[in-house]
């Protein structure tokens, strides 16, 4: 079996088991408000760059909460784990140590 054919194989199984029931829009305005806080990216000791980037190109005013809590800790190199909902900004909080 080709590689292909694994993926087709593998994707179907996934969409059967639910692993696509992702919410395509974005959330409501209401509900991204509940998952602000007031702390600011600039807070953080990252490049000025990158605090450029989050807030003129991504439009991200201030963290989450789920960044709030990971961020610094992050950037500190400790490794950790954060479960929250879609659209919480997880893949901000992951990315931000990373670059």
């Amino acid at each position: 079996m080709s590689l292909v054919e694994k993926n087709k194989m593998l994707k179907k199984k996934m969409e059967k088991e639910g692993y696509y029931d992702i919410p395509k829009e974005p959330l409501p305005k209401q509900q991204q408000k509940e998952f602000m806080t007031g702390s600011s990216f600039n807070s953080l000791e990252i490049d000025s760059l990158t605090k450029k980037a989050i807030s003129d190109i991504f439009k991200y005013p201030n963290m989450t909460k789920v960044q709030e809590e990971t961020v610094p800790i992050a950037l500190t190199g400790v490794d950790l784990v954060a479960q929250a909902k879609t659209g919480t900004g997880k893949t901000m909080g992951f990315l931000l140590p990373a670059i």
